[in-house]
C-alpha cells in the first residue's frame, strides 16, 4: 500500500506513514522543484503539476519516464481533454469543480464518455484526492461528492483504474489505509481495497522502466 504526498514535509510525513500502515510513499514535486538536485536523489518521486490551461503540459517533454506523472486539473473542459489526451500522464485528479448549478438530469462534473474512453487508451489512471473533499464544507463538499461519484460511475464503465490519494501536505493530512479503502467504498468504487495498491503497481512499472527491463511501451526484456 502505498500513497501520494508532497515533499516539502518529508521527515515527519514519512515517520507518520509507516505508524499508520503505509507501506511506502511516492513523494511529489512541483514544477520547479522537481528538476533541483535535491528531487534527483529521491527514490519513488513524481512530477505534481497544477494545470490551468493546455500548455502547461508542454513540461512534460523534459520529465523522466521512470518518474510518474500527476495532474491536478482545473476543471476547465479543455485542460481535462488535454490531460486525458496525453500519453506521459500516469495519475489525473480534480477534474469536477465545486462551481456551477448541476443539470437536471446529471452534473457537471467534468467527464463524459470521450474523457474517460481517452483515460483508458491512455492507461491513465484516476484518483480522488481526499484532501479536496476534506478542505470543503457543508454545500460545497455536498456538491463535490455528488460529482465525483458520478465520475466514478463513469470511468468504472469504461475499466479506468480508480485510486485514492491523502493528497498530504504534512503528517496531519495522512490517513490510515484502511480508512482511504472504506471512504472509497462508500463513493461506490468496486473492488475498493485495490484503491491503495493501484500505485504500487504503477511504481513498479516505472522501476521496470529504469532498471532497462521496458525498453518501451509493450515490450519487456527477459532477463534471468
Amino acid at each position: 500500500m502505498i500513497d501520494l504526498v508532497f515533499y516539502a514535509s518529508q521527515a515527519s510525513i514519512a515517520k507518520r506513514a509507516k505508524e499508520l500502515g503505509w507501506k511506502d510513499i511516492v513523494w511529489m514535486f512541483g514544477k520547479d522543484s522537481y528538476f533541483s538536485k535535491e528531487a534527483e536523489k529521491v527514490e519513488n518521486r513524481a512530477l505534481f503539476l497544477d494545470v490551468k490551461k493546455p500548455s502547461d503540459l508542454k513540461v512534460l517533454r523534459k520529465v523522466k519516464k521512470h518518474d510518474l506523472v500527476v495532474v491536478k486539473s482545473n476543471g476547465a473542459e479543455d485542460v481535462n481533454d488535454a490531460i486525458v489526451s496525453s500519453k506521459e500522464i500516469d495519475i489525473f485528479l480534480d477534474l469536477a469543480t465545486v462551481t456551477g448549478r448541476d443539470h437536471t438530469h446529471y452534473r457537471r462534473s467534468g467527464v463524459n464518455q470521450v474523457i474517460a474512453k481517452n483515460a483508458f487508451k491512455n492507461k491513465q489512471v484516476y484518483a480522488i484526492n481526499f484532501a479536496r473533499i476534506l478542505k470543503y464544507e457543508n454545500d460545497k463538499r455536498a456538491k463535490l461528492l455528488g460529482r465525483v461519484m458520478q465520475n466514478i460511475r463513469i470511468m468504472q464503465k469504461y475499466k479506468v483504474p480508480i485510486m485514492i490519494t491523502s493528497m498530504a501536505k504534512d503528517s496531519y493530512g495522512l490517513r490510515k489505509p484502511k480508512d482511504l479503502v472504506a471512504f472509497s467504498k462508500v463513493l461506490s468504487v468496486k473492488a475498493s481495497t485495490k484503491s491503495v495498491i493501484i500505485l504500487g503497481d504503477l511504481l513498479k512499472k516505472k522501476q521496470d522502466i529504469k532498471s532497462g527491463k521496458i525498453v518501451r511501451e509493450g515490450v519487456r526484456l527477459l532477463l534471468d
